[in-house]
């Protein structure tokens, strides 16, 4: 089971990579698309750390393509995910 696990990791790792090359070549739609697909395999996981990066790269996808619903759409879950890691690290700091 550990070992499936961190096949799927590194799987979610590899597309959201893919996915931020796509966003930085302007290939929005398969930065899209990739990261869609990280966030598929990273939820069954729990893999927020990955989700939010996937999240990160669909908002600035959807920025730049000049689709401004989508890119706040995308945003706000990218912040949810952000701050919800946050306060997890800083709680386990201060306890």
């Amino acid at each position: 089971v550990a070992q499936a696990t961190n096949n799927q990791i590194m799987i979610t790792s590899t597309l959201n990579v893919m996915a931020q090359i796509y966003e930085k070549k302007n290939d929005f739609a398969l930065a899209i698309q990739a990261a869609q697909q990280s966030i598929e395999v990273a939820k069954p996981l729990k893999a927020r750390e990955y989700i939010k990066d996937a999240y990160k790269v669909i908002y600035e996808a959807y920025r730049k393509s000049n689709d401004e619903v989508k890119a706040l759409q995308s945003f706000e879950i990218y912040i949810a995910y952000r701050d919800s890691l946050f306060n997890e690290e800083n709680s386990q700091t201060i306890a």
